[in-house]
């Protein structure tokens, strides 16, 4: 979270209205205008109190002049701080509308999706008797137990799952225009 601001709503005002003299004056490399304009608008709206309660005068000099030398440092990073919400551009984010496929699942990995609730889940949760595995661990079960439940299956569901492998494999794989830079604008 960002620390409080030192400044109230006045003096903030009076700062945001000299955010496009920094910016110009950033451009043309001549900071060190702006910044003797800003400090002596600043300090003589908002000049800087010393500090009575201490008694050596050189003292009381040294303090105002670290007060000073603060509120000059404060003031330099807010407007690098501020400045740059100006300038930054918003770039829209593209939308990625459909992938395009990487390639056709297994056979066995086809049965898995069709068949895990009823036929591997159950064998998964048996063998784990209420432990929970690590993703390495899980995959590894997944893995034994989908193969040798898909080769414990009867030929007439092995029959179908081929069926669906092959016609998947039959279908035409979507080929995506080639992506440019003037295709993210559209």
């Amino acid at each position: 979270m960002a620390p409080p601001s030192k400044v109230n709503a006045k003096q903030k005002a009076f700062l945001e209205s000299l955010i496009d003299m920094f910016l110009e004056n950033r451009k043309k490399s001549t900071l060190h205008r702006f910044w003797l304009v800003l400090y002596r608008q600043w300090f003589e709206q908002y000049p800087m109190v010393e500090d009575t309660s201490i008694q050596d005068a050189e003292e009381r000099r040294k303090d105002l002049a670290a007060k000073v030398e603060k509120k000059r440092e404060y003031l330099n990073r807010w407007y690098h701080n501020h400045a740059s919400v100006k300038v930054r551009a918003v770039v829209p984010v593209p939308v990625v509308t459909h992938q395009k496929k990487t390639c056709c699942p297994q056979l066995v990995q086809m049965y898995c999706k069709k068949y895990y609730s009823c036929h591997i889940k159950p064998l998964i949760v048996k063998e784990l008797n209420s432990k929970v595995p690590t993703k390495k661990e899980f995959l590894a079960l997944l893995h034994v137990h989908s193969t040798a439940t898909f080769d414990n299956e009867t030929p007439a569901v092995k029959a179908q799952m081929n069926e669906e492998y092959q016609k998947r494999l039959s279908e035409p794989v979507e080929e995506l225009e080639e992506v440019t830079p003037s295709s993210y604008a559209a």
